[in-house]
């Protein structure tokens, strides 16, 4: 099967730089912070080792890639070819998430704020996981991201 993973930040705003995810603002003003996801150590079935490979441009070309960036299409390669997904019935993959807070002085907020939710609303990313690469028909409703502070 082949796969392609699309990440969509929920609050781009607040994040330092477009290639991090944002975690909103407190107060309507403060950025409460950022993060970063990467994508490493993919193995497929039978414990084949594979590369994680982006798309920036819908999956019409791929490259080398573990950060996994807003808005870009990801996926795992052979290890002799980073330019086009590889078909995968099972893929394990390590997600790492790294924060940083914006506290360079103190937040205070005008009510109390969970890293959980901001607003009411689930932290920054959501995944969605469809069939085949960009453009498929049987795609599944979105599922947060929700980064391990």
């Amino acid at each position: 099967v082949l796969f392609a993973l699309h990440a969509i930040d929920n609050r781009a705003a607040s994040a330092a730089m477009p290639s991090d995810y944002g975690l909103g603002f407190i107060n309507d003003n403060q950025k409460l912070g950022w993060y970063t996801l990467s994508l490493l150590n993919p193995v497929a079935e039978d414990g084949v080792m594979v590369q994680p490979i982006a798309s920036g441009d819908q999956g019409k070309t791929w490259y080398r890639e573990s950060a996994w960036e807003p808005s870009l299409y990801m996926s795992v390669a052979s290890m002799d070819d980073d330019t086009q997904p590889l078909p995968c019935s099972h893929v394990e993959i390590d997600v790492v998430q790294r924060h940083h807070l914006a506290a360079s002085r103190p937040v205070h907020a005008a009510q109390p704020t969970h890293l959980e939710q901001v607003h009411g609303r689930p932290l920054a990313a959501s995944l969605t996981v469809g069939s085949g690469v960009p453009g498929s028909s049987r795609s599944r409703r979105p599922a947060p991201i929700r980064p391990a502070v």
